[in-house]
Protein backbone atom coordinates (compact mmCIF):
# COMPACT_ATOMS: atom_id res chain seq x y z
CA UNK A 1 0.00 0.00 0.00
CA UNK A 2 1.26 3.46 -1.08
CA UNK A 3 0.72 5.73 1.63
CA UNK A 4 2.06 8.75 0.35
CA UNK A 5 0.23 8.25 -2.94
CA UNK A 6 -2.95 7.67 -0.71
CA UNK A 7 -2.74 11.02 0.88
CA UNK A 8 -2.33 12.69 -1.84
CA UNK A 9 -6.19 11.82 -2.76
CA UNK A 10 -8.78 13.86 -2.86
CA UNK A 11 -10.70 14.11 1.20
CA UNK A 12 -13.94 11.91 0.10
CA UNK A 13 -11.80 8.86 -0.26
CA UNK A 14 -9.69 9.03 2.55
CA UNK A 15 -12.50 7.58 4.59
CA UNK A 16 -12.87 4.57 2.00
CA UNK A 17 -12.49 1.06 3.47
CA UNK A 18 -9.19 -0.99 2.30
CA UNK A 19 -10.23 -2.82 -0.59
CA UNK A 20 -6.61 -5.09 -0.73
CA UNK A 21 -6.63 -7.29 2.12
CA UNK A 22 -10.64 -6.94 2.76
CA UNK A 23 -10.65 -5.62 6.37
CA UNK A 24 -12.54 -2.49 8.24
CA UNK A 25 -9.58 -0.43 8.68
CA UNK A 26 -9.64 2.66 6.97
CA UNK A 27 -6.84 3.77 4.86
CA UNK A 28 -5.74 6.97 6.93
CA UNK A 29 -5.50 4.55 9.94
CA UNK A 30 -3.22 2.43 8.18
CA UNK A 31 -1.39 5.38 7.30
CA UNK A 32 -0.89 6.93 10.30
CA UNK A 33 2.29 9.45 10.51
CA UNK A 34 2.37 8.65 6.65
CA UNK A 35 -0.33 10.01 5.56
CA UNK A 36 -2.55 12.64 6.88
CA UNK A 37 -3.38 13.16 10.19
CA UNK A 38 -6.48 11.43 11.51
CA UNK A 39 -8.73 10.70 14.31
CA UNK A 40 -7.65 7.89 16.10
CA UNK A 41 -4.02 8.20 15.45
CA UNK A 42 -2.81 8.78 19.14
CA UNK A 43 -1.44 12.24 18.43
CA UNK A 44 -3.67 15.44 19.11
CA UNK A 45 -3.55 17.42 15.81
CA UNK A 46 -4.69 21.32 15.77
CA UNK A 47 -8.03 20.34 14.65
CA UNK A 48 -8.75 17.79 17.46
CA UNK A 49 -10.25 18.26 20.75
CA UNK A 50 -8.37 15.38 21.92
CA UNK A 51 -7.01 11.82 20.58
CA UNK A 52 -7.11 9.04 22.71
CA UNK A 53 -6.08 6.49 20.21
CA UNK A 54 -8.94 4.93 19.54
CA UNK A 55 -12.36 4.97 17.62
CA UNK A 56 -14.74 4.50 20.61
CA UNK A 57 -17.21 6.70 21.81
CA UNK A 58 -17.66 6.70 26.14
CA UNK A 59 -13.84 7.20 27.20
CA UNK A 60 -13.88 10.65 27.29
CA UNK A 61 -12.74 11.66 24.04
CA UNK A 62 -15.26 10.40 21.45
CA UNK A 63 -15.12 8.83 17.56
CA UNK A 64 -14.87 11.96 16.15
CA UNK A 65 -11.91 13.01 18.53
CA UNK A 66 -14.53 15.59 20.37
CA UNK A 67 -14.57 15.87 24.10
CA UNK A 68 -16.96 14.06 25.42
CA UNK A 69 -18.50 16.40 28.44
CA UNK A 70 -20.89 14.88 30.66
CA UNK A 71 -24.47 15.91 30.12
CA UNK A 72 -26.22 16.64 33.24
CA UNK A 73 -28.92 18.44 31.92
CA UNK A 74 -29.89 20.52 28.80
CA UNK A 75 -32.77 22.59 27.49
CA UNK A 76 -34.83 22.17 24.08
CA UNK A 77 -34.15 19.44 21.18
CA UNK A 78 -31.08 18.13 20.24
CA UNK A 79 -30.07 16.54 17.07
CA UNK A 80 -27.21 13.65 17.12
CA UNK A 81 -26.94 13.28 21.10
CA UNK A 82 -24.24 10.99 22.53
CA UNK A 83 -25.57 8.37 25.08
CA UNK A 84 -22.10 8.14 26.34
CA UNK A 85 -22.53 12.35 27.23
CA UNK A 86 -25.94 10.85 28.62
CA UNK A 87 -24.36 8.30 30.76
CA UNK A 88 -21.76 10.31 31.91
CA UNK A 89 -24.43 12.91 33.09
CA UNK A 90 -25.71 10.24 35.38
CA UNK A 91 -28.09 8.68 32.95
CA UNK A 92 -29.23 5.43 32.50
CA UNK A 93 -31.93 4.10 29.42
CA UNK A 94 -35.17 2.60 31.40
CA UNK A 95 -36.98 1.72 28.55
CA UNK A 96 -37.15 1.08 24.50
CA UNK A 97 -39.05 -0.88 21.95
CA UNK A 98 -39.38 -0.66 18.28
CA UNK A 99 -41.51 2.16 16.39
CA UNK A 100 -43.57 -1.41 15.28
CA UNK A 101 -44.85 -1.38 19.02
CA UNK A 102 -47.74 -0.05 20.47
CA UNK A 103 -46.59 2.84 22.88
CA UNK A 104 -48.15 1.97 26.73
CA UNK A 105 -47.37 5.33 28.27
CA UNK A 106 -48.25 3.41 32.07
CA UNK A 107 -45.50 1.45 31.29
CA UNK A 108 -43.41 3.66 30.50
CA UNK A 109 -44.19 5.82 33.51
CA UNK A 110 -43.94 2.76 35.63
CA UNK A 111 -40.61 1.69 34.29
CA UNK A 112 -38.97 4.96 33.89
CA UNK A 113 -40.10 6.74 37.80
CA UNK A 114 -37.04 9.26 37.21
CA UNK A 115 -38.07 12.51 37.94
CA UNK A 116 -35.75 13.76 34.86
CA UNK A 117 -36.43 12.23 31.67
CA UNK A 118 -35.24 12.10 28.12
CA UNK A 119 -37.37 11.21 25.56
CA UNK A 120 -35.38 10.49 21.88
CA UNK A 121 -35.32 8.26 19.50
CA UNK A 122 -32.70 6.18 16.65
CA UNK A 123 -32.08 3.70 14.16
CA UNK A 124 -32.37 -0.21 15.92
CA UNK A 125 -28.57 -0.76 16.14
CA UNK A 126 -27.15 2.58 16.35
CA UNK A 127 -26.33 2.69 20.62
CA UNK A 128 -24.32 5.06 20.29
CA UNK A 129 -26.35 8.18 19.44
CA UNK A 130 -29.94 9.28 19.66
CA UNK A 131 -31.64 11.29 16.72
CA UNK A 132 -33.10 13.12 18.40
CA UNK A 133 -34.08 13.94 22.22
CA UNK A 134 -34.87 16.43 24.25
CA UNK A 135 -34.95 16.32 28.31
CA UNK A 136 -37.73 17.08 30.80
CA UNK A 137 -39.13 16.90 34.33
CA UNK A 138 -41.02 13.30 34.08
CA UNK A 139 -44.35 15.31 35.95
CA UNK A 140 -44.32 17.99 33.24
CA UNK A 141 -43.54 15.41 30.21
CA UNK A 142 -46.90 13.60 31.25
CA UNK A 143 -48.75 16.43 32.08
CA UNK A 144 -51.72 16.06 29.41
CA UNK A 145 -52.60 19.05 27.53
CA UNK A 146 -56.12 18.62 25.31
CA UNK A 147 -56.31 16.78 22.34
CA UNK A 148 -56.06 19.33 19.86
CA UNK A 149 -53.63 20.02 16.64
CA UNK A 150 -52.20 22.76 18.19
CA UNK A 151 -51.67 21.84 22.52
CA UNK A 152 -48.72 22.08 23.49
CA UNK A 153 -47.26 23.40 26.91
CA UNK A 154 -43.64 25.26 27.10
CA UNK A 155 -41.11 23.24 29.29
CA UNK A 156 -37.00 23.43 29.39
CA UNK A 157 -36.95 25.10 26.48
CA UNK A 158 -39.40 22.83 23.94
CA UNK A 159 -42.95 22.57 23.41
CA UNK A 160 -44.10 19.08 24.98
CA UNK A 161 -47.54 17.74 24.24
CA UNK A 162 -49.05 14.52 25.98
CA UNK A 163 -52.33 13.50 25.16
CA UNK A 164 -53.96 9.91 26.28
CA UNK A 165 -55.65 8.27 22.99
CA UNK A 166 -53.93 11.55 20.79
CA UNK A 167 -49.87 11.81 20.94
CA UNK A 168 -46.92 12.26 22.89
CA UNK A 169 -43.69 14.32 21.83
CA UNK A 170 -41.94 17.78 21.54
CA UNK A 171 -41.00 19.96 18.98
CA UNK A 172 -38.71 23.41 18.87
CA UNK A 173 -39.28 26.44 21.14
CA UNK A 174 -41.29 28.51 19.13
CA UNK A 175 -42.30 26.53 16.17
CA UNK A 176 -46.01 25.33 15.53
CA UNK A 177 -47.35 21.77 16.15
CA UNK A 178 -49.44 20.35 13.57
CA UNK A 179 -50.74 17.02 15.71
CA UNK A 180 -52.71 15.23 12.97
CA UNK A 181 -52.93 13.01 15.65
CA UNK A 182 -48.88 13.35 15.40
CA UNK A 183 -47.17 16.61 14.91
CA UNK A 184 -46.51 16.61 10.96
CA UNK A 185 -44.96 20.44 11.08
CA UNK A 186 -42.37 21.10 8.73
CA UNK A 187 -40.37 23.45 10.30
CA UNK A 188 -37.03 22.35 11.95
CA UNK A 189 -37.93 19.24 11.72
CA UNK A 190 -34.69 17.42 12.53
CA UNK A 191 -35.46 18.59 16.33
CA UNK A 192 -39.24 16.84 16.18
CA UNK A 193 -40.18 13.35 18.11
CA UNK A 194 -43.58 12.33 18.14
CA UNK A 195 -45.17 9.05 19.40
CA UNK A 196 -48.93 8.05 19.12
CA UNK A 197 -50.47 7.56 22.28
CA UNK A 198 -53.93 5.76 20.50
CA UNK A 199 -53.78 1.65 19.91
CA UNK A 200 -51.15 2.21 16.88
CA UNK A 201 -47.81 2.20 16.56
CA UNK A 202 -45.25 5.23 14.99
CA UNK A 203 -44.90 8.13 13.88
CA UNK A 204 -41.82 10.41 14.19
CA UNK A 205 -37.98 10.47 14.60
CA UNK A 206 -36.80 13.60 13.31
CA UNK A 207 -37.06 14.12 9.72
CA UNK A 208 -37.81 10.32 9.57
CA UNK A 209 -42.10 9.97 9.49
CA UNK A 210 -44.47 7.66 8.79
CA UNK A 211 -42.76 4.77 11.24
CA UNK A 212 -46.10 3.45 12.54
CA UNK A 213 -45.01 -0.46 11.41
CA UNK A 214 -41.58 0.11 11.23
CA UNK A 215 -39.41 -2.35 13.13
CA UNK A 216 -35.86 -0.60 11.84
CA UNK A 217 -36.27 2.81 14.40
CA UNK A 218 -36.69 2.75 18.33
CA UNK A 219 -38.67 4.76 20.96
CA UNK A 220 -35.84 5.34 23.75
CA UNK A 221 -36.50 6.60 27.27
CA UNK A 222 -33.43 7.22 29.86
CA UNK A 223 -34.07 8.53 33.11
CA UNK A 224 -31.89 10.28 35.71
CA UNK A 225 -30.04 7.71 38.79
CA UNK A 226 -27.16 9.75 39.63
CA UNK A 227 -25.90 12.95 39.61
Amino acid sequence: LDCDLFASLPDDLDTDWLPVCNIPVAYDVICAGLGRPVCGDGAQHPDEACDDGNLVDGDGCSARCTVEVPLEVFAGPRADVSVAELTAGGFAVCHTETYATVLDTARVQQRCPGQTLVLGCRPVGEPGRLTVAAMGDRAAIFDPVPAESDAFQVHNGAHWYYSPDFSLGFAPLGAAVDRQPCDVGASDPTLRLCWHTINAGGWRCGATTGLNGSQAWERVVMQRVAR
